[in-house]
């Protein structure tokens, strides 16, 4: 139907879109194979590698806040803990990482990007209290000041994200076993 020298409009007309993009990896670490230590963590970054002319080595330097936040504080942090494996011979976890990645992969200076993985046993002992600190210790005292906690770095793997000497040509989909220097 022809109208006076408009065109028909949609109900949408009016309706302005914003689209924004961006690259998100999810990475969930599931099992450590061949672990000497029980009271396992997993430390997850985003790291890119960078050729240092000084020591004439690649070297995996940590990128900007990258990885989202599950718990309290800022949305995006640089680092992320898996929940502690006790007691595990061979540790499974459940946690899953959503990373995000540059939009532009492949930029001059930032071809190589990967994730970098610590292996931490974690050591929870129970502080003694002798004579007049056990007796003088108050009820209403915080439980954590109770316990003498440690980690001991056992080993370190990377996964390079890019793939055959292309900086544009992500890792498939599935599993990946990274080795971990023990």
């Amino acid at each position: 139907e022809a109208t006076r020298g408009r065109s028909r409009s949609s109900r949408h007309d009016h309706v302005v879109t914003h689209t924004s993009f961006c690259n998100e990896l999810i990475c969930q670490p599931t099992i450590l194979r061949r672990c000497p230590k029980k009271n396992i963590v997993i430390k997850i970054e985003l790291r890119e590698i960078q050729w240092s002319e000084s020591l004439k080595v690649d070297i995996a330097v940590p990128v900007e806040s990258s990885i989202h936040n599950t718990r309290r504080g800022p949305w995006l942090v640089r680092e992320a803990f898996t929940s502690c494996a006790l007691g595990a011979s061979e540790p499974q976890f459940l946690d899953e990482f959503k990373i995000k990645l540059p939009l532009i992969l492949g930029a001059s200076g930032h071809e190589k990007i990967g994730l970098f993985f610590s292996v931490y046993h974690v050591t929870v002992k129970k502080k003694k209290l002798t004579g007049l600190r056990a007796m003088s210790k108050r009820r209403d005292s915080n439980p954590t000041e109770d316990f003498d906690d440690t980690t001991e770095h056992l080993g370190s793997g990377f996964l390079q994200l890019t793939q055959d000497g292309s900086p544009t040509y992500l890792l498939a989909n599935g599993d990946h076993e990274v080795p971990i220097n023990l």
